[in-house]
């Protein structure tokens, strides 16, 4: 049997017009907002395009850039063709836009018309969706290429070599632009190990290898930042119990004195010191981010949150009380492990963080409906 067998046909057509139409109309939705509100400011993007110019000039990179060379290099990879801010986020655009049907079109051809239109009702009703994509920030291009990645793993027959190869491409290559990627490693792990393993035996026994991977590349990531970096400028505030990155005014604060040198020294200190107060820590985190309601956001703004949250919570359960097949618990690894990066380091700050969930929650959310529709 193939790993990640699809529950629809596998000759189902995989172009569709009027999901051609509404990755268009997506493209031509965001070139608009681009119009009226050309590249928004963010503070983060001096660090790319100091990376850009390190780089260019021969000098080496500094403090948290080479967590995010991907990113850089797509930023280099472009000046042949425009130096402008604009012209990057044209591409972006134009990338999210190929990614939204990508993904669209694997779920049609997968589980069928209904649960297409409803992953993209739930992916686009979003806001956070046409927010990010006018930024020169890693979030543009990291959720394109991941919606990109993942049809390619959960589709039958990926187990070729080239689809193997470009799948594997695409999850280094997420990795490269944003430490959030080691999630598509560690699936693309259990993609290649564990659901091709020959005996149940085996695939329970290898069970624990995503979550291997998942650590140790968090270790390589900590390291690599090294030289001019300050680790203190992440682990006091960790140490302090920050749950929102940045805002001292939601804590669950850890004993004084476990500032270890490194990010996973200083949170495996903290887990051994106190699981309790992890575990909340933890909970805490995770629940900040997937509501994406902020103690310092308008009531308008926490109550819309709070209502996107029930519609994919309550999609996603329904998903989760019925027969799951592979494409749906590969999914719920996925956001297991997005969401679990976020629960051991910080809650963001603007929410952006839910973005590089959401599409695969919808899509799982989808799925689940769609199924329970067709059996009722």
């Amino acid at each position: 049997m193939q790993p990640f067998s699809t529950a629809g046909d596998a000759r189902a057509r995989w172009s569709s017009w009027w999901l051609l139409g509404v990755a268009v109309s997506y493209f031509v939705i965001n070139l608009a907002l681009f119009a009226r509100s050309g590249v928004l400011p963010a503070n983060d993007t001096v660090r790319y395009i100091r990376g850009v110019e390190l780089i260019m000039s021969g000098r080496p990179l500094e403090e948290l850039m080479p967590s995010y060379l991907g990113y850089i290099y797509f930023l280099i990879g472009l000046r042949p063709f425009s130096a402008s801010g604009g012209f990057v986020i044209i591409v972006q655009l134009l990338l999210s836009a190929v990614a939204l049907w990508c993904l669209s079109t694997f779920v049609r051809a997968a589980y069928g018309r209904l649960a297409a239109v409803i992953f993209l009702v739930l992916v686009l009703v979003n806001p956070q969706m046409f927010l990010w994509q006018r930024y020169i920030l890693t979030e543009s291009l990291f959720v394109s290429l991941s919606m990109m990645s993942v049809p390619l793993l959960l589709w039958r027959g990926s187990s070729s070599a080239g689809a193997l190869a470009a799948s594997g491409l695409l999850a280094g290559l997420l990795f490269s632009i944003r430490p959030h990627g080691v999630a598509f490693v560690a699936l693309y792990v259990a993609f290649v190990v564990i659901w091709s393993g020959r005996t149940p035996a085996l695939k329970s026994a290898l069970g624990v290898v995503p979550f291997l991977i998942f650590l140790g590349l968090l270790q390589v990531t900590g390291a690599s930042l090294g030289g001019s970096y300050n680790f203190t400028r992440i682990t006091e505030p960790y140490v302090d119990g920050q749950i929102i990155w940045g805002y001292d005014r939601f804590v669950v604060p850890f004993a004084p004195g476990l500032v270890r040198q490194g990010n996973l020294a200083t949170i495996v200190a903290c887990l051994l010191d106190s699981p309790v107060t992890f575990a909340k820590n933890f909970v805490y985190k995770v629940v900040t981010e997937i509501t994406q309601i902020r103690p310092y956001y308008s009531l308008a703004h926490n109550a819309i949150s709070a209502g996107l949250t029930a519609l994919a919570a309550g999609s996603v359960i329904v998903s989760l009380a019925g027969r799951m097949d592979r494409n749906q618990w590969a999914l719920l690894l996925l956001v297991a492990l997005q969401l679990g990066f976020v629960g051991v380091t910080f809650a963001d700050w603007d929410c952006r963080f839910i973005l590089y969930s959401h599409p695969f929650i919808a899509m799982l959310g989808a799925i689940g409906l769609s199924k329970r529709w067709r059996n009722t």
